[in-house]
């Protein structure tokens, strides 16, 4: 399958499974944050402050991946 074909068919996919798709991608970016943070935390120098809200995304972006995976599943039901 080349990259041509796979785009086809997220971009003509249901709108559960792009609601899945989406949602998959906010848990992607809440382990990342994750993952940031607890390098902020175990930093060397304490004097070298970040500026990103690291702590915030991961709940925003669980929050609304939370919404989306409940959205797709009803819509996988509905079908």
């Amino acid at each position: 399958m080349d990259l041509n074909e796979l785009w086809s068919h997220i971009r003509f996919a249901s709108p559960a499974t792009q609601a899945a798709l989406w949602a998959l991608g906010l848990v992607l970016l809440a382990i990342f944050s994750i993952w940031s943070d607890n390098r902020r935390v175990k930093r060397s120098s304490p004097d070298a402050v970040g500026f990103m809200p690291w702590t915030f995304i991961a709940l925003a972006s669980l929050f609304v991946a939370a919404g989306l995976a409940i959205a797709a599943v009803k819509g996988w039901k509905a079908a």
